[in-house]
């Protein structure tokens, strides 16, 4: 059973919105080439469209020319390409100073019990450093 009116649906019903963000104050420090998670939420067993989106903050004179992301309930592990739609890639030359971001598509998770799913980043850049935030989000569908 769902709801009926504009308010939130309650924990176990069709509907249930369960999020996680990261603001750029609080964002994650990367290494290069590494896979880290950016956020993560715990889901219970059941039904539900899972998505969203990674962001790069570049330190000044770093140069990123890669971020890869994706939805994984293995931590720090990015899905199998093409992922169900859970993944994305962004490949150019961007330069510190600048924010990168990428919506991750979303992807039906059929969760048998409680389970940890988890938004994964990893970014290529040279010279300095870079750091991941985002949202992800999760509404249960049956």
């Amino acid at each position: 059973k769902g709801t009926v009116t504009n308010d939130s649906a309650n924990a176990g019903s069709i509907g249930e919105y369960i999020s996680s963000t990261v603001l750029i104050g609080a964002s994650v420090p990367v290494t290069s080439g590494a896979t880290s998670d950016v956020t993560s939420i715990a889901l219970t067993a059941g039904d539900w469209d899972v998505h969203g989106t990674v962001w790069t903050s570049i330190s000044g004179g770093t140069v990123l020319t890669a971020l890869e992301s994706g939805i994984s309930i293995t931590s720090a592990t990015l899905p199998t390409r093409p992922g169900g739609g859970a993944s994305v890639q962004w490949a150019a030359t961007s330069s510190g100073g600048s924010n990168i971001g990428v919506a991750v598509g979303a992807v039906r998770l059929p969760l048998a019990g409680p389970t940890t799913v988890y938004l994964a980043a990893n970014s290529s850049f040279t010279i300095s450093s870079s750091a991941v935030y985002g949202f992800l989000g999760a509404r249960r569908r049956r």
